[in-house]
């Protein structure tokens, strides 16, 4: 999807007036492009609904030219948020609304959501909600609370027959919220709805308003939450993740999901006499303390398992602390100068790219754990988000390899961030002894890993998912995989370093170098 699918307007225009989904031309998809990776679905999730489709569209420009009867209004508790939108949005409705914040609403909670005039804007009503804070340790409740904030804002856009609605991304990075888990709750919730109340002639028109980054995702998602193709019901059943929430796209904890009898011991019909069914023998086979009983030491092992687990964490959660206060004192100047690892920029999802360079370290130059530390110290602060590694194995030796026991205990000091967020870890020009030693680490060693692991030949099938100005990759790479896979290329020009030696920042920075490759996104695409 390009901009001008999305009609880019700097004048006043209206939500009818948008192309809408349903008319937007859908992307070539290659039937291959997924043939080597598991199903997420046995069959398609969603539909191709041309009715449901032709009631969303896209927008990006400024929203306060856009003629709608509905805008949404992203703030905080307290109806005072900074953020550029909803300060604008405030601003530009005039005094009059601000009056009804501060006198009538006065507040909004987490996941609901309120509805004023919209005074001097051009929308009649402005609806203000309330997204939630994103914390790991309650990753349902933030998902439940960001569901809540969208379902609770389209139920008033049905509750005051509202025709037309435009609607931002509710979820706010300022917030901590991962943008395209956001996106996911977003579109599912908005689908539900779409399918929910598709005969009803007053719902006509839901615009999402999203900026140049936001547009990048939500090109990606749309056509899997609304298919306009048999490729793109294909594609989304490797895209999108198995679990789909429930029936209004709310999300679904099995554990609480209790089933409950309908009234179990009050049955409709005729009930027996007392005492008509009441087996009056005995018959000590089948008396309670006739039963076999199992190992009676089983609780007590069971319970020395679980002080063993605890004992570990807590251990493992001592030695991450003590790595992280000792790399805040120690000096990296020489890991930094040898660019071994290293923050390089974004990819199109918005994650975080951190690149290690096998050739640049050598254990017995650089010490296994003043590297860990570096590490730690580096990733820290960005790992609560979700991050995307590249490790490229070109030009590697003997001198490079680090042992399997200390890249396990490495692993494993790790706290839950790592593992959770770890989104992709690229290896770029594997060879045959370096795939068999990440199979055996991410099989055998670390198991969940491998799911995440692609073994890609090239950097040109980078490209997909990390744009060229966002992959800061040292020559001799390029060199080796232009010698490599010279056919592959039509045009080779190498840029100058970005940054010079001198003025590196601390989170790491490496010269800047692009490619272009023909290969195109078909090939690239099975990287996702």
């Amino acid at each position: 999807m390009t901009q001008t699918d999305c009609i880019e307007a700097s004048s006043t225009v209206s939500a009818l007036e948008l192309t809408p989904w349903s008319q937007t031309p859908a992307q070539d998809i290659p039937q291959r492009e997924y043939i080597d990776e598991d199903l997420n679905h046995p069959s398609p999730p969603f539909d191709i609904n041309s009715a449901v489709n032709s009631k969303l569209a896209v927008f990006q420009g400024d929203f306060c030219n856009l003629l709608v009867d509905a805008l949404i209004n992203p703030t905080n508790e307290h109806l005072n948020d900074k953020n550029a939108f909803s300060k604008r949005l405030v601003e530009r409705a005039g005094p009059q609304l601000k009056k009804d914040l501060q006198c009538d609403i006065k507040s909004c909670r987490t996941g609901e959501a309120r509805i004023t005039s919209g005074y001097d804007l051009l929308c009649q009503y402005v609806v203000h909600t309330v997204g939630p804070k994103y914390q790991q340790r309650y990753l349902s409740a933030s998902e439940s609370a960001l569901y809540s904030s969208y379902r609770s804002s389209l139920s008033l856009m049905k509750e005051h027959n509202i025709s037309t609605l435009a609607i931002p991304p509710l979820h706010s990075s300022r917030r901590g919220f991962p943008p395209v888990e956001g996106a996911h709750i977003a579109l599912r919730t908005i689908r539900r709805f779409l399918e929910e109340f598709v005969q009803d002639p007053c719902v006509q028109r839901i615009v999402l308003l999203l900026d140049k980054v936001d547009l990048e995702i939500y090109s990606l998602l749309l056509p899997l939450y609304f298919p306009r193709t048999k490729a793109e019901q294909r594609r989304a059943m490797h895209g999108l993740p198995r679990d789909l929430g429930g029936k209004h796209g709310e999300p679904v904890i099995p554990e609480r999901q209790i089933r409950i009898q309908d009234t179990p011991f009050f049955r409709t019909g005729e009930n027996p006499p007392d005492f008509e069914d009441l087996d009056m023998s005995v018959c000590v086979g089948k008396s309670s303390f006739a039963r076999m009983q199992h190992d009676v030491d089983n609780k007590r092992k069971y319970r020395q398992h679980e002080a063993d687990s605890l004992t570990s964490e807590v251990s493992r959660k001592n030695r991450y602390e003590r790595l992280l206060r000792k790399a805040k004192e120690m000096d990296f100047r020489e890991i930094r100068e040898a660019n071994i690892i290293y923050r390089s920029g974004v990819d199109k999802f918005g994650r975080t790219v951190f690149i290690f360079v096998g050739r640049n370290y050598a254990p017995k130059e650089v010490s296994f754990e003043a590297l860990c530390c570096y590490i730690i110290r580096l990733m820290d602060k960005e790992v609560a988000q979700p991050f995307v590694v590249v490790y490229l194995h070109s030009c590697t030796g003997n001198r490079n390899y680090m042992s399997y026991t200390q890249l396990r205990e490495f692993y494993q000091t790790l706290d839950y961030r790592y593992k959770k967020n770890l989104q992709l870890m690229y290896i770029v020009h594997p060879t045959l002894w370096s795939r068999l030693s990440m199979w055996w680490f991410t099989t055998i060693t670390t198991s969940g890993l491998s799911r995440k692991v692609r073994l890609l030949g090239g950097i040109e099938y980078l490209y997909l998912n990390i744009s060229p100005d966002q992959l800061n990759v040292p020559q001799f790479v390029l060199d080796y995989d232009y010698s490599v896979n010279g056919a592959r290329y039509y045009d080779f020009s190498p840029q100058p370093p970005a940054n010079s030696d001198d003025t590196r920042e601390e989170n790491g920075s490496a010269p800047t170098t692009h490619r272009s490759c023909s290969t195109g996104t078909a090939a690239c695409q099975t990287i996702l």
